[in-house]
């Protein structure tokens, strides 16, 4: 690539700002003042460039529109569980869950979201949360005796303690393993009720 091919690559890119992120954005600007004051461009930085190129064609720029076109409540409901999941994770995807905590209505780039929501973590969380229930509202459950006592705020043992679920789904998914849907239950003779996963729960059998 000369260093004409270079600037009308740059140029060309530009015009496809809709879709590039911001580390994109300042890379190609600091490129496109070397190219323009006659300097050669590194091996790594051609590698960029290149990268960038394949990443953000013209097909990608029309089904970033026709993405934001079509956004609909579905959409938004996928990302916000999405996001919840990394907020909580809070090593990955970082810049998007401040984006959406700090933009009102923040709606993602398409890229952006295949990124957030269409890993394979992504599916384990959306799984998680739009399966059936194993268990129902109101029905009686057991907390498995290998969920750790440790997690229950009083201290006491809940190895087979009887439970009444209040709610399925009672907050988004901070695993993406599988059973971890997440239960509002309320423990048996206790005060309070417990967050719990799916996976910590059986079956209701009298003792």
């Amino acid at each position: 690539m000369n260093r004409h091919q270079q600037t009308k690559t740059i140029q060309t890119l530009f015009k496809r700002k809709e879709i590039l992120d911001d580390w994109s954005i300042g890379f190609l600007e600091s490129v496109l003042d070397q190219v323009e004051d006659g300097k050669t461009l590194s091996s790594r930085q051609l590698h960029h460039l290149e990268r960038i190129e394949s990443e953000n064609t013209e097909e990608m720029l029309y089904k970033n529109r026709d993405f934001l076109t079509n956004w609909s409540a579905e959409h938004k409901e996928i990302w916000d569980i999405c996001i919840a999941y990394y907020a909580q994770e809070g090593m990955y995807n970082r810049r998007s869950v401040l984006s959406t905590k700090e933009v009102d209505c923040y709606i993602p780039s398409y890229k952006e979201y295949k990124r957030v929501c269409e890993n394979k973590y992504a599916h384990g969380v959306r799984n998680a949360w739009f399966g059936e229930p194993k268990f129902e509202d109101t029905s009686l459950v057991r907390i498995r005796a290998t969920y750790a006592s440790r997690n229950w705020r009083s201290g006491k043992a809940l190895a087979n303690k009887a439970c009444m679920v209040l709610k399925s789904n009672s907050s988004a998914p901070s695993s993406h393993a599988k059973g971890a849907k997440v239960y509002l239950v309320m423990p048996l003779g206790e005060a309070q009720p417990l967050s719990i996963e799916e996976r910590h729960l059986k079956k209701f059998k009298r003792s």
